[in-house]
This record gives C-alpha cells, structure tokens and sequence, in this order.
C-alpha cells in the first residue's frame, strides 16, 4: 500500500511540475512573438519593457531607445526583420515573477543601402561591398545574398 501511495504521489507531482513547465513554455511563446511584433513595429518602448531590468539600468533605457532609433533610422540603409519564427523552447523555469528559457528562432534581416548626394558610384559600391563582406563574418554559418538591383544584402539563416 505504502509503495502504491508513494508511486502516485511521484506521478502526481511529476505531472504537476510538467504542467507549470507547459505554461511556462506558453508564456514565453507569447512573450517572444509579442517581442517580435514590437520589432517589427519599431516600437521600441515596449520592447525595452521586456528586457531584463538589470540590464536595462546597466545601460539605461534612453541609451538602448536611442541605439534602436539609430538602427531604425540609419542615413545608410534601411532594415527589417521579417519571418520571425520560434523553433523550440528549452529549459523553461520561473525566478520571482518571470519566466526565463532558451528559445531558438530565427529570423531574416534585410539592409537596404542609400547612396548619399555626396557619394560616388564607385564608393557607393565600394560600401556595400564591405559590409557584404562584414555581414559574411559576422553571419557565417547563415545565407548572405546580395541584390544588386535593389542594393540590399538579406541575412537568412
């Protein structure tokens, strides 16, 4: 009787602990996609909203808003991330009242290039030839692909 009790008790409580591992798991599908449209959107408030508040005042949130408005808002090119998509989410666990993991995704990036009035074509192309070369080590292991109709570079994993 004893190890028929036992045996229950060990499956309830495994039950139990894979159900909060399962909402875990939800709430952070939900954090990521909606971290995910604030991207898209640009809007960067809420983003930074769902940063980690240690590092968030380890760099101040004006400091990271004004770093993504220069990324949103670069006089070289412009960027978007599109096709966000979460893989697999791993080793969920709560600490006070968040819920951390690691989430795999991906994503595409792509950089359109503007050539400035005081730009020749030759340096024009010269720049976008280097950060195609940049983008190639920064990504290895991910599909860099130049367009050179559009003067974008896509990064695809």
């Amino acid at each position: 009787m004893k190890r028929i009790l036992l045996l229950v008790s060990v499956v309830m409580l495994t039950s139990f602990s894979l159900m909060a591992q399962e909402v875990d798991t939800m709430e952070i599908r939900q954090d990521v996609e909606k971290y995910f449209v604030y991207n898209e959107n640009a809007a960067w408030d809420s983003l930074i909203t769902m940063l980690l508040p240690e590092f968030v005042d380890l760099l101040s949130p004006e400091m990271l808003k004004n770093q993504m408005d220069q990324l949103a808002n670069n006089p070289n090119f412009d960027v978007s991330f599109r096709e966000m998509k979460i893989h697999r989410i791993r080793n969920a666990f709560k600490h006070e009242d968040a819920a951390f993991a690691l989430v795999d995704h991906e994503f595409i990036m792509e950089f359109k290039f503007k050539k400035s009035e005081d730009q020749t074509d030759e340096e024009f192309e010269s720049f976008v030839g280097i950060m195609e070369m940049s983008f190639q080590t920064q990504y290895s292991g991910q599909e860099v692909v130049r367009n050179q109709e559009n003067n974008s570079i896509t990064v695809k994993p």
